[in-house]
């Protein structure tokens, strides 16, 4: 994977749990 998709995965994370926190 190149370093634009790892950062892609890591943020749409980081939307996901900040998403679930906030639930």
């Amino acid at each position: 994977k190149s370093a634009v998709e790892k950062r892609l995965f890591v943020l749409k994370n980081q939307g996901h749990i900040h998403t679930a926190g906030s639930t």
